[in-house]
């Protein structure tokens, strides 16, 4: 992930933090992509293992029911009809 720096509060960074912190992803700053974006790259194509840490870490950062626990929630604040 790269996110943006020019965002208010800075919640891109924060939103990418969430997932490296599950091990989901890989975070650089856009300060870092001539210094670090080609090692990166290299790292995620080619080293199975980092691919395989990815995966499960994505995974636990999912919420297959999301959508489901969302409508209920507007459900309950909608007028009894």
């Amino acid at each position: 992930m790269i996110p943006s720096p020019n965002v208010a509060e800075d919640h891109q960074t924060k939103n990418a933090q969430a997932v490296v912190e599950v091990g989901g992803a890989k975070m650089l700053k856009e300060s870092e992509l001539n210094s670090r974006f080609q090692e990166c790259m290299e790292e995620l194509l080619t080293d199975a293992t980092v691919q395989q840490n990815l995966q499960e870490g994505i995974r636990r950062f999912a919420r297959p029911q999301a959508t489901e626990d969302i409508v209920d929630e507007i459900a309950k604040l909608l007028p009894a009809s």
